[in-house]
């Protein structure tokens, strides 16, 4: 998310590109034109852009539209982003591209971008109906004026769940699921006394990226109570001066203390293959992560490694109340993945319309299912696969496949939750369903207008990086718990907490006031 660059800035981000290829970008995958009666040109991150163009259905929908998707790669994800905005200095733009929601709604009043408001008014009446159904996604694309310059991906309703090895929790005589953090606690405490002695650098918690989880079991996560923002919208943060917040970092201290959990990962030095090879390994049995974990551990050498090799999936945990301590779910619209259509294409209204026919039910069950017969029957009055995740999974790339991962970045387009879990392996499939059904809470979405963005990231970029080390500091005991009221004073008056917080209200209440 970034403003307008000045010229130097453009200049800069050519010299930084210049090594890697042009910002225009190259095609992967051209339509077969015998089936189309016009193509428009589609930009996206390269492992994206290769990901769709095996996708057995997206063909179908250029049969079904009579419009094809020329896809080109816009570079790595990585510098994907820096890559459009040169593209966008040098006019080098395809018909549409994808973009985060701040280069759109910055980009777009500059001219770079078409308004799609009034063209979705009289030509996308299926997009034009799923908006008038959905508030929060029309408040997050609409800005003041009533503009709309980009679309964002919908993501399934999905989380990150705590799992362990089952074959470890038998082991330590674990028979049944911790649903507090005392119980928790203890399990680790007997996964430490059964394994530690037989395996060397042993602990039981483990993971990647910031050790911070469980927010929500200690009423310190980002939240919206009737209309008032708790917190900063960040994912180690949250409501940093909440009580709870405080519960939370002296109970990681516990753990650190106990060795019941990676040193490794609280600093931060875990990466995600030396936390992978742990678990697999059995230097360590728990971890929170991406709902697929679990069975990514089973495909890639868990049973291999230990005939025993087992995995599970824990309920939510019990908050300070005694209540399922509900999991945010994934926020259900990506800003970070938002079609916009170059305001000087010549095929505007051929890239609306296959949108729109993503919106349908016809490309609803394309999309979701495939073709009838080819990857799906009606059993019941209902479509049920014929293909299956493993199988079609396993295909090399470049290979064409049936897949329907609705969390992987494709076009804008309503999800279909059951038959997302319904496609996944079978461990996934043996709790997702009910799982996503009834242990999550929405993840509030804000979005920032360009002066917000700004400050915001400023203010972002020095009290972040302080205060995740000055967390690692308490749990590590290199600085004294009885300190912690400092700290928050501190974080509050002189790190820009406070005016962080304000920034968060001022958003909110602009998109649903």
């Amino acid at each position: 998310m970034r403003n307008k660059p000045t010229r130097r800035a453009v200049i800069a981000a050519a010299i930084a590109v210049w090594a890697t290829g042009c910002a225009g970008g190259s095609a992967l995958r051209t339509p077969d034109k015998r089936t189309v009666r016009a193509t428009f040109s589609y930009r996206l991150p390269e492992k994206q852009a290769g990901w769709l163009s095996d996708l057995r259905w997206l063909p179908l929908l250029e049969r079904q539209t009579g419009v094809g998707v020329e896809l080109v790669s816009g570079g790595p994800s990585g510098s994907y982003n820096q890559r459009l905005d040169l593209a966008l200095g040098n006019g080098e733009l395809q018909d549409a591209v994808i973009a985060d929601l701040a280069q759109a709604d910055i980009y777009g009043p500059q001219g770079a971008f078409l308004d799609l408001a009034p063209l979705i008014r009289r030509h996308a009446p299926h997009i034009q109906r799923y908006l008038d159904d959905h508030r929060e996604l029309r408040n997050l694309v609409t800005d003041k004026k009533g503009r709309i310059y980009g679309l964002p991906s919908e993501t399934p309703r999905i989380s990150r769940v705590t799992f362990g090895r089952a074959d470890h929790f038998e082991q330590a005589g674990l028979t049944e699921d911790p649903r507090t953090v005392e119980e928790f606690t203890d399990a680790l405490r007997a996964l430490r006394k059964t394994l530690g002695p037989t395996s060397r650098n042993y602990y039981p918690l483990s993971g990647r990226d910031s050790f911070l989880r469980w927010p929500q079991v200690f009423g310190a996560q980002l939240a919206v109570t009737s209309g008032t923002v708790r917190g900063i919208n960040t994912p180690e943060i949250g409501d940093l001066t909440s009580a709870g917040f405080e519960e939370m970092i002296r109970w990681y201290r516990t753990l650190y203390t106990e060795k019941l959990i990676d040193p490794e990962f609280v600093s931060g030095a875990a990466s995600e293959d030396s936390w992978q090879q742990k678990m697999l390994g059995g230097q360590a049995s728990v971890a929170e992560d991406f709902f697929t974990r679990p069975s990514w551990f089973l495909s890639n050498g868990g049973p291999d490694n230990d005939p025993k090799f087992a995995m599970k999936v824990l309920p939510p945990f019990l908050d300070r109340d005694g209540e399922v301590a509900k999991v945010p779910a994934e926020p259900r619209w990506d800003v970070t993945e938002v079609l916009a259509i170059n305001a000087s294409s010549k095929r505007s209204l051929e890239v609306l319309a296959f949108l729109d026919h993503l919106y349908s039910r016809t490309g609803q069950t394309t999309m979701h299912y495939g073709k009838k017969g080819a990857s799906y029957e009606v059993v019941g009055g209902q479509p049920r696969y014929t293909v299956t995740f493993e199988a079609e999974n396993k295909r090399p790339e470049g290979t064409p496949a049936w897949n329907f991962l609705q969390d992987r970045m494709t076009f804008p387009a309503p999800v279909d939750d059951q038959a997302y879990y319904r496609w996944m392996d079978k461990f996934t499939r043996s709790f997702a369903e009910k799982y996503f059904a009834t242990s999550l809470t929405e993840t509030p979405i804000i979005k920032y207008d360009a002066g917000q963005l700004r400050e915001r990231t400023n203010l972002l970029a020095s009290f972040q990086p302080w205060a995740l080390s000055e967390l690692v500091r308490f749990v590590t005991g290199k600085r004294a718990l009885k300190e912690w009221d400092a700290f928050v004073g501190e974080a509050r008056d002189k790190r820009g907490y406070d005016r962080l917080q304000e920034i968060e209200q001022a958003a909110w209440d602009a998109m649903h006031n």
